[in-house]
């Protein structure tokens, strides 16, 4: 379904985000997490 709704929208897909302090790496505590995703959304809006 995404890469319908990208293909017919022309949007581009950024990096993965997370809802919760389960993610890889950094990401695994609360902290890291918000540090990941605020860091993602930033990269993908410069």
């Amino acid at each position: 379904m995404l890469r319908e709704i990208t293909r017919e929208s022309g949007a581009k897909v950024g990096p993965v985000l997370y809802a919760d302090g389960l993610g890889e790496g950094d990401a695994r505590t609360y902290a890291g997490m918000f540090r990941h995703n605020v860091t993602a959304i930033v990269a993908t809006l410069k």
